[in-house]
């Protein structure tokens, strides 16, 4: 089996060495995202409670960590903030698409890389023969061409539909994530007015008993109705009624 893995390899020629690094790329970065989408960064319940978020889940943890640091901000600013969290969370759960879409294009270069080269092998064979075309002297340059082409072929055929594939997962996480923490971002923004309520409230109640407690005291001065004017009688006599009994006294 893996003598005739080797003699496949050498029958590639030139343009086997390329395809075989596209060929571990493609089987490291598949593994990886295996690992990353299906066990570390698995779709979550939007009714969990954020303190259930494990920290294995390494996006979502980074953004629920991200938004509980931040609540105590405005809204806006929030909005902000997470927006350049959630980048740098799609860019993480899309690491490694780049590659695989790079390999499904130049894959199949490198398999016509090697057709043509394999054609120019027997065209060289057939050009120093003389006069006589053995089909045995241009079987090993076909056989690279045609080794080379479905070769191309079959990397750049499971790079394209991985990256489909785990472009797809990587999309549901994020739709999934987002959800999440707007959900999350709506309680925050609940909580805050209604404490901000609770806080004008315990104000109103603390003044009015700061108020009591001072000694504020308001006292009505009653204005005296007219028949209580009626009653009071100026006093007569006084000083000139003193005087005038002292005259009388020296006549």
């Amino acid at each position: 089996m893996l003598g005739k893995l080797l003699d496949s390899f050498h029958a590639l020629g030139i343009s086997g060495w390329p395809l075989l690094a596209c060929t571990v790329i493609v089987i490291t970065v598949f593994f990886e995202r295996i690992f990353f989408l299906f066990i570390v960064n698995r779709p979550v319940n939007l009714k969990m409670d954020p303190s259930k978020v494990s920290h294995h889940n390494s996006v979502l943890y980074a953004l629920v960590h991200e938004m509980q640091s931040i609540k105590s901000l405005p809204k806006e600013n929030r909005d902000e903030i997470m927006s350049i969290s959630f980048t740098i969370a799609k860019r993480q759960l899309r690491m490694g698409l780049g590659m695989l879409k790079f390999i499904a294009a130049i894959a199949p270069m490198f398999g016509i890389l090697g057709n043509v080269l394999g054609m120019v092998n027997s065209f060289t064979i057939i050009s120093q023969g003389n006069g006589s075309i053995n089909p045995a002297m241009v079987s090993a340059g076909l056989k690279e061409a045609m080794y080379a082409t479905s070769t191309g072929l079959m990397v750049a055929m499971p790079a394209m539909f991985f990256e489909y594939f785990f472009g797809y997962l990587a999309n549901s996480r994020i739709d999934n994530y987002l959800n999440y923490i707007n959900r999350l971002n709506v309680k925050i923004e609940i909580n805050s007015h209604s404490e901000a309520k609770k806080r004008a409230q315990e104000r109103m109640g603390m003044g009015v008993v700061s108020a009591a407690s001072g000694g504020i005291i308001k006292t009505t001065i009653k204005r005296p109705s007219s028949s209580a004017l009626t009653q009071i009688k100026p006093r007569t006599g006084g000083l000139s009624q003193k005087l005038q009994n002292i005259k009388d006294n020296e006549n």
